[in-house]
Order: structure tokens, then C-alpha cells, then sequence
């Protein structure tokens, strides 16, 4: 690994570096050090130091340390992650999502284990050539083409809202945003993307936050009737000319965040009227399935446990009455952590297992993609070389998987966070994975069993709680994943496994009915079997309330 850091506005001589590399659990593999250098007034120095390579897969940190006579003057944090290229190609379902996809990128998304890929193609600036950009696009040179060709399946959006933000004037005087004019318009544009696509895009996406967007008086007014209008009016526009061009191409209609399931009483309020005025013009849903707080800026997070699971099921019954499909693709799911977070702060451990548990979760229900919302905001950085955002503050950021900095040079420089690693290890581990089971160990241990491609069994198990042994009794040979990849094998017979927030994979080359008799028999001795309370309710009764929590 090659690790720099630029250093400037210092005189100094007999500085000393020194960069301590740690792994995930925080033990500190090796250090390297550079002793007496200096650096002139005005100028930077670009230092290199070569890590020797590691056989364990897994996430590492590097501190790199400035010290003069003793004294440390500058810390800064780096991190790298290792891991074995993918085997097979990557399933559909790991996917990238439209918002701040970079050809940059293309080799870290295919490292991952990435096997699709989202993109926005907008309509609002109305070209009349609408067909010259996109086509751009396809040919050499071009992000779409990039992607196709390292294997990335495609699903294009398009928004099925105004551009809001230009509208302001027509708004604030309640005017209606949309013309006859644009309406036809979006025809015509989703018809020409969809003839120039082909059946290189396999889903359409029309989608949009209408539970949000309708109650927020800064953006559209506040008025829900009008967003769901526009709405709408947009959304069968694109389904007709998307279906005009490609009739077997699936469009996909909605996008609601949580608003409208959690805050929603009953749920779905919304999303029925949007769904009762597209009439037919859908085929297929999609959420983005938030399930609480996501916002580490603004509190505690939600983890995914809270209601991811029903969130989905619900859908997909939602689309069962309106004659669509058992299924539902997630759009978007994802958490928001500090700019300036370290790699190894508690908080990114934190969002990597949630984002790991909900994949796990998404994947126990039919959905053709798990669409991770903002692998990388690589805006940031600049907006803080520029003024637009102050580094000293809390910077909102979604990036998930990689935090992006500026080299010496000013340049774009991609940095991994944990949930890296944890989206490698889902891709890997729960790649084309077939008949999901949920099955609840005790209070707060969950485990969902899927049949693999190779007819293996595969176990994802973690607690909500505080870490607890789990006893089984293999039948046959286990392998053993970690959340970082890393793999061990137990033999038959019995075996004491630690279970925590961060799950592990266990892969059994024995039938469904085998693997689940070995869960039945399992025992967790710390867990709770029953919780209760109690009261006295006269001298001689008392009242017991007693629940099972084993199952």
C-alpha cells in the first residue's frame, strides 16, 4: 500500500513519521517510520511507504503520526481493505445505486462485488435533440458503456417530479408547475432513451419520494395533492413512450421513502392514490426502504431489525392487490455518517454491520436489487477547498463505501470505509442464494438460512443485543466467514461460535432439513427464555404476565 500525506505552511528538520497499521479489531499489525526529514516553507512533500502484503482478507487502518523533538504536530488516518477477486460473476442484486456513480470507481465497484448499477438520465433542461447525450453515453468513452462492458447490469431513472427548485415563483403563487407541453415532452424523451437502451437497461425506473417531497413547504409548497399530480401526469407519460419502445422492459413505479409506511396510518396512504391514478401504467414497485433514523447527524440510528423485513413484505403485498408481481426492488437504502469520521470510530463500525444485516434482511424477501444509496460523495472535498462547506463542522455525508479526499495534486483520492468490507463479504457469501428462511435463535439473535449456488446451505447469524456463545453441533464440515471476510473451517461435532452485532456466514454442505435440525438443537446459555412481571393484586393473589422470548 502506498500511503501520503502533504504537509505544508512548515519549516521543519528532524521531523519524524510514523505509521502504525491496525486491523479491524484494532491490533496493531507492523509500524513503519521515516526519521529526520524536512520540509521546505511553501512547499509539500509526498512520502511513500510501502506495507508488506497480508494473507487475511479483512479492513485496515493506517495513523500516520508528525512528531518534532517528541512532540506529535499532525495526525491524520488512512485505511485499505484486502480481498480475494471475485470467483464468479457478481449478482445483479449488489448494486450501486444512480446517485454519484463515477467510472473512477468501476474497479472498486467491481472488487466489491458490485453486479449493477444505477443512473439518472434528466429530462428537465428539454433539448430538442433529446437523443444525442444519451446515445454519448453508450459509445466509447462513455459511463454506460464503461459499466457494460465490466459486466455491470444497468437500471435507469428517470424523475418523475418538476425541477422544483426553478419553480419557486409559480409555487409561491399556486399556480400549477407543469404544461401540456412538458408532459408530452417526457413521452417522447422516455420513448428515445428506451429505443437508444434496448434491452441493455433491464428496469425503468420512474420513481420518487412523493411521501416526502409532498410535505416539505421549502421544496414544492407543501402541497401533497400537487406533488401527486405531477406525479402522475409524469410517471404515465414515461411508462407510455418506455413502453411504446420496449414493451418487455419492466417499469417500475413509486419510490416512497418511509413516510408513508411508518408515519402512515393506516400505511400506504399516499402511495394509493399515486397508485389508483397510474391505473395500468405500472409494472413492478420500488421503496426506498428506510426503517428509522438514518441520519447519524441528527441521533442514533435505527438499526435495520426495526422494520425493514415487514417494510418489504408489505410492499410486495401492496403489489399483489394492485395485479402486480410478488416483488419489490429496494431503490435506495443507506446511512449518513460525519465527513470527518475516522475509519475506525465506532460509528462507521456501526453503519457497516447495519448495512450488512440489511442486506442480509433484503435478501430473505423477492427482490431483484439491494440499491445502495451513495457509494461515494466525491463532491465533498472540493466543496471544502472551495468555501462551500466548512471542515470544521459536522458534513453530512452518505457515502457509504468510500470517503473521497484530495491528493497533493488536488485530485480525487478514494478512501474505503468498513462498509466496504461488509458489502464485499454479502456479495460474496449471498451471491444468487435461493429458498430464504428467518428463523429467531432467541431475543434478539437473528438467523436467515439460503440455499446457494452450489447447493451448500449458508446461515447469516448476529444479535441486536449484547454478544452471546451459540452451541451447535455440526453435522458435516462448517465454513466460517466474518463480516471482514476472513474464513476459517470447524470440524464436525460440537462447536461454541460468538455471536455480535457484526454476522457471520456458516456454510454446510448438508440438506435444509439437516442444517435446520442442528438450529433447532441449538442452545444460547445466556439468553432469556421467558421475561415476565408480576403484582400483588390482594393479601392472598399476586399476577404473573410471563412472555417467551425462545421463539
Amino acid at each position: 500500500m502506498c500511503f501520503f500525506q502533504a504537509i505544508n505552511d512548515f519549516l521543519g528538520s528532524g521531523l519524524n513519521f510514523g505509521t502504525p497499521l491496525k486491523n479491524y479489531a484494532g491490533k496493531e499489525i507492523l509500524k513503519q517510520t521515516l526519521e529526520n526529514f524536512t520540509i521546505a516553507p511553501e512547499q509539500t512533500r509526498r512520502i511513500e511507504l510501502v506495507f508488506p502484503g497480508s494473507e487475511e482478507t479483512g479492513y485496515y487502518t493506517v495513523d500516520a503520526f508528525v512528531s518534532l523533538n517528541g512532540k506529535k504536530i499532525l495526525k491524520t488516518q488512512s485505511a485499505f481493505i484486502l480481498l480475494e477477486p471475485m470467483s464468479d460473476p457478481p449478482d445483479p442484486f449488489f448494486q450501486i445505486d444512480k446517485n454519484y456513480p463515477t467510472v473512477q470507481l468501476l474497479d472498486g465497484y467491481k472488487l466489491l462485488g458490485a453486479g449493477s448499477i444505477g443512473f439518472y438520465q434528466h429530462w428537465w433542461d428539454m433539448p430538442e435533440d433529446i437523443s444525442t447525450e444519451f446515445q454519448k453515453r453508450f459509445q466509447d468513452g462513455g459511463d454506460l458503456k464503461a459499466y457494460l462492458d465490466a459486466g455491470l447490469e444497468l437500471a435507469g431513472s428517470v424523475m418523475p417530479l418538476p425541477r422544483y427548485a426553478a419553480l419557486k415563483d409559480k409555487i409561491r403563487r399556486g399556480l400549477p408547475v407543469l404544461s401540456e407541453k412538458e408532459v408530452l415532452y417526457v413521452e417522447r424523451f422516455a420513448e428515445t432513451l428506451a429505443k437508444i437502451a434496448g434491452s441493455r437497461v433491464k428496469y425503468w425506473l420512474v420513481t420518487a419520494e412523493i411521501d416526502v417531497m409532498a410535505r416539505r413547504p421549502d421544496i414544492t409548497g407543501g402541497n401533497a395533492a400537487s406533488v401527486l399530480a405531477d406525479y402522475a401526469y409524469l410517471a404515465r407519460a414515461m411508462y407510455t413512450g418506455f413502453k411504446r419502445a420496449m414493451p418487455d422492459i419492466p417499469v417500475v413505479a413509486l419510490g416512497i421513502a418511509a413516510n408513508d409506511y411508518l408515519h402512515s396510518n393506516p400505511p400506504f396512504q399516499l402511495s394509493r392514490i399515486a397508485l389508483d391514478s397510474l391505473g395500468k401504467n405500472f409494472d413492478l414497485l420500488a421503496i426506498d426502504a428506510y426503517s428509522g433514523n438514518w441520519d447519524s447527524l441528527r441521533g442514533p440510528i435505527d438499526p435495520p431489525e426495526k422494520s425493514l423485513r415487514q417494510f418489504l413484505l408489505d410492499t410486495i403485498e401492496l403489489s399483489k392487490q394492485y395485479g402486480r408481481p410478488g416483488k419489490m426492488i429496494n431503490a435506495e437504502r443507506c446511512y449518513s455518517v460525519n465527513y470527518s469520521a475516522a475509519f475506525d470510530s465506532e460509528i462507521l463500525r456501526q453503519v457497516a454491520e447495519y448495512t450488512l444485516r440489511s442486506m442480509i434482511i433484503n435478501r430473505s424477501v423477492p427482490s431483484p436489487y439491494y440499491s445502495l444509496h451513495v457509494a461515494c460523495n466525491y463532491s465533498i472535498p472540493r466543496k471544502i477547498r472551495d468555501g462551500h462547506l466548512n471542515a470544521d463542522s459536522p458534513i453530512l455525508d452518505l457515502g457509504a463505501l468510500w470517503k473521497a479526499v484530495l491528493d497533493e495534486k488536488g485530485e480525487i483520492a478514494f478512501i474505503p470505509r468498513p462498509t466496504a468490507i461488509a458489502f464485499a463479504t454479502a456479495a460474496r457469501e449471498l451471491a444468487f442464494v435461493s429458498n430464504p428462511q428467518e428463523t429467531k435463535l432467541a431475543s434478539g439473535v437473528h438467523a436467515y438460512l439460503f440455499t446457494r449456488k452450489d447447493n451448500k446451505e449458508t446461515i447469516a447469524v448476529w444479535t441486536t443485543e449484547e454478544p452471546v456463545m451459540l452451541k451447535l453441533d455440526f453435522p458435516v464440515a462448517a465454513g466460517l466467514t466474518t463480516m471482514n471476510g476472513v474464513k476459517s473451517v470447524h470440524k464436525p461435532g460440537p462447536a461454541s461460535l460468538e455471536i455480535s452485532g457484526a454476522p457471520i456466514f456458516l456454510q454446510l454442505d448438508a440438506p435444509r432439513e439437516t442444517v435446520s435440525a442442528m438450529i433447532a438443537k441449538a442452545t444460547i446459555p445466556q439468553a432469556a427464555l421467558c421475561k415476565g412481571g408480576g403484582w400483588r393484586t390482594d393479601f392472598d393473589h399476586v399476577s404473573l404476565q410471563i412472555g417467551n422470548l425462545a421463539n
